[in-house]
C-alpha cells in the first residue's frame, strides 16, 4: 500500500499538448522548464505515479509531486517561476519611457548616435542599466543598415513577371538568370600567409599585389541548378553576343529560352536587339531598376565570392579564370538549386518592399495563371496589341524631355520616334490562338489541354 496523499491525476488537452511539444522542440526554452515539461508529460500517462515518474527522469519524487500540483493548479501558467522579492525599483516606468524616447527621437551634441555611456551621462542611471534597457527594446543605437528603394515606375509588373518564373516555371522551356560579375581581381597578399592553427586563425596581410580583372558571364538554370559561365576581359556588348552563342549552343533545340536580366545598358543596344530578332525563341525578362537582387544568379555569384574568390590567392588572370571554372564544374557535378518561395519573400522583404509584398499575396493566383495561356503569346503579357511597343518606345524617350520642347517640336519627334520603331515592329506571335482564348480554351504550361466531353457540351 503506497503512503502520503495520492497523486492528481492530469488530463491534458490537445491544445496544451501542442504548446509542451512546441516549447520541447525550441532551441531558446529553459533546462528548468524543459525538465517541469517532461515531467507533466510523464505524469500524464495512464498509471504513472509520482516515484515511477521520478525514477524515468532521474529526480526526486518531491519535485514531481510539486509541478505536478502547480500544473493540476494553474496549467501551464504554473511551470513558470513566480516573480521573486529582491529590492525595489530605482528606475520607475517614465525612467524608462524618457530614456526610449530619448533615444529614438533626439541626437547627443557632439555624435550622430547615442552610445551607452553618453546616455547614462545624460539621464543619470548606470552604463550597466541603459544596456539592459537597450536590450528589452531591441534598441541598437551604434548600428545601421542600408537600402535601396527602386524608382521604376513598372516595378510590380517586372516583379510579378520574374516572379512568375520562378514559382511557376513552364515545362516546354528553359528559365535562365544572366548576368555579369565585372571586374574580378586577380590579386595574392605581399606576403605569404600564415595558415590556420590551434588557437589562431589564418592570418593574411591587409595590402596585396593587383595581376589584372577578368569579367564573368553566367547563366544559372533556375530549375536544375547548373551554370553555363565564360570569362572575358571585358563585358561589353560584343561579348555578351558571344555568350549568348555559347547558351544557344548549350540549350536543346526544342526548348523556349527565357532570360532574367538587369537593365545593363549593354543588353539593350542594336547588336543584341538583332540577335534577338534572329533568335525568335529567346525571351529576354528585365528585373526592375535597382533590384537585381532579384536575379538568382546573384545568389550563384555570393557563393563564388566567399567560397572561392575571397581568401583566394591569384597571381594571373589565367590562374584565376581555371579557379572559376574549377567551381563551375563542381557546381554543375553537383548542382542545387535554389528555391524562391513566396513566404521567405515576403518575410525577408516585406518591411522593405510592403507594396509589392503585398501585391504578391494578392496576386499570387494571378500569378501561377501566367502559364495558363498559349506559349506563342507569353511576350505579350502587357497586352496583345503590338502597338504597345511602339509606344513603350516613345514613352521611355520623351520622359527625360518633358516641358523642354515646345508642342511643335514634341509632336515632330514624336512622329519620328513611331517612325523609327515602325522599322523594328515586331509582330504578334500566336495569332492564330486568339480565337481559341477567347473561346475560353484550356491552356496548361502553355500549351492546350483536350477539352473533357462535358466541358465541350457545355
Amino acid at each position: 500500500m503506497s503512503r502520503g496523499p495520492k497523486a492528481v491525476s492530469l488530463d491534458l488537452s490537445e491544445q496544451e499538448q501542442g504548446e509542451i511539444k512546441r516549447l520541447l522542440r525550441r532551441h531558446g526554452t529553459g533546462q528548468a522548464l524543459v525538465q517541469r515539461l517532461r515531467i507533466i508529460l510523464a505524469c500524464a500517462e495512464p498509471g504513472a505515479t509520482n516515484l515511477g515518474v521520478a525514477t524515468a527522469l532521474k529526480v526526486s519524487r518531491q519535485t514531481v509531486a510539486l509541478w505536478r500540483g502547480r500544473f493540476a493548479a494553474h496549467r501551464l501558467e504554473g511551470l513558470v517561476d513566480a516573480p521573486r522579492s529582491g529590492a525595489p525599483r530605482s528606475i520607475d516606468d517614465e525612467a524608462v519611457e524618457r530614456l526610449v524616447a530619448l533615444t529614438l527621437e533626439e541626437a547627443p551634441a557632439n555624435a550622430t548616435q547615442w552610445s551607452t555611456r553618453s546616455m547614462a551621462r545624460r539621464t543619470g542611471m548606470s552604463q550597466s542599466a541603459v544596456s539592459r534597457i537597450w536590450r528589452a527594446f531591441g534598441l541598437r543605437p551604434h548600428q545601421a543598415d542600408t537600402f535601396k528603394l527602386s524608382a521604376d515606375p513598372a516595378f510590380v509588373e517586372k516583379l510579378r513577371d520574374v516572379v512568375g518564373l520562378y514559382l511557376a516555371p513552364p515545362d516546354r522551356a528553359l528559365v535562365l538568370c544572366v548576368d555579369e560579375k565585372p571586374q574580378i581581381q586577380a590579386v595574392e597578399g605581399t606576403a605569404a600567409a600564415f595558415p590556420l592553427r590551434p588557437g589562431q586563425a589564418e592570418r593574411v596581410t591587409h595590402d596585396y599585389r593587383r595581376h589584372g580583372t577578368l569579367d564573368l558571364f553566367a547563366a544559372l538554370d533556375v530549375k536544375a541548378g547548373t551554370v553555363i559561365g565564360s570569362c572575358k576581359p571585358r563585358h561589353r556588348s560584343v561579348e555578351f553576343r558571344t555568350f549568348l552563342e555559347q547558351v544557344e549552343s548549350s540549350v536543346a533545340r526544342d526548348l523556349e529560352v527565357h532570360l532574367v536580366l538587369d537593365n545593363l545598358k549593354t543588353h539593350k543596344t542594336q547588336l543584341i536587339h538583332d540577335w534577338l530578332l534572329q533568335h525568335p525563341r529567346f525571351h529576354l525578362h528585365f528585373t526592375p531598376t535597382s533590384a537585381s537582387w532579384l536575379n538568382l544568379v546573384e545568389c550563384w555569384f555570393a557563393l563564388l565570392t566567399r567560397r572561392r574568390l575571397e581568401r583566394g590567392a591569384f597571381t594571373s588572370t589565367a590562374d584565376l579564370e581555371a579557379a572559376i571554372r574549377g567551381y563551375i564544374a563542381e557546381t554543375n557535378a553537383h548542382p542545387k538549386p535554389f528555391v524562391w518561395t513566396l513566404a521567405v519573400f515576403v518575410e525577408k522583404y516585406g518591411a522593405k518592399y510592403p507594396r509589392a509584398a503585398t501585391c504578391l499575396t494578392k496576386d499570387r493566383e494571378a500569378l501561377l495563371a501566367f502559364f495558363d495561356f498559349p506559349a506563342e503569346q507569353w511576350d505579350h503579357l502587357r497586352s496583345s496589341n503590338p502597338i504597345e511597343s511602339v509606344f513603350a518606345t516613345v514613352r521611355h524617350r520623351t520622359v527625360r524631355t518633358k516641358g523642354a520642347l515646345s508642342a511643335t517640336t514634341a509632336k515632330l519627334m514624336v512622329f519620328k520616334l513611331v517612325m523609327a520603331a515602325s522599322k523594328t515592329w515586331r509582330r504578334l506571335k500566336g495569332e492564330n490562338q486568339l480565337p481559341k482564348v477567347v473561346a475560353g480554351v484550356i491552356f496548361r504550361d502553355g500549351t492546350e489541354v483536350a477539352a473533357s466531353p462535358d466541358h465541350r457540351a457545355a
